[in-house]
Formats: structure tokens, C-alpha cells, sequence
């Protein structure tokens, strides 16, 4: 059976941020924005855990756009 992928695995699956759990984290946060395309991003993460999981992301050095 073959599975379909993720806005987040098509797009941001092959990222390299210094650590395939970053890469994880960034395929998971996209994915939580694709589904909900309006409002404020403490609306789209409406999870706390997953807003400061983006924090932590978007702020390494390693989290650049060529890396994205």
C-alpha cells in the first residue's frame, strides 16, 4: 500500500537543520499551519507546545532559509 505525503514531507521532508528531529519538528509545524492557513500563529498552534516547538526551531543557527 502505498502512502500519500504531507504538505510537510513534500515540502520541507528533505530540510537539513543539523538534526533529523529538527527536520521532524518542521514537517510537523507545517503541517499545523497548512491546515489552518488563516489567523495569528498562537491560532495555528493553538498547543502551546507546538508554538514553542517553533520557536526553538526558527531560532538555531542552523535553521536557515537555504537549509529549509
Amino acid at each position: 500500500m502505498k502512502t500519500v505525503a504531507s504538505f510537510g514531507e513534500r515540502h520541507f521532508g528533505g530540510a537539513s537543520l543539523g538534526d533529523h528531529r529538527r527536520t521532524k519538528c518542521l514537517v510537523r509545524i507545517a503541517d499545523r499551519l497548512y491546515r489552518h492557513p488563516g489567523g495569528t500563529l498562537p491560532t495555528k498552534l493553538h498547543d502551546p507546545k507546538d508554538y514553542k516547538a517553533m520557536d526553538r526551531l526558527m531560532n538555531p543557527p542552523e535553521a536557515t532559509h537555504a537549509g529549509v
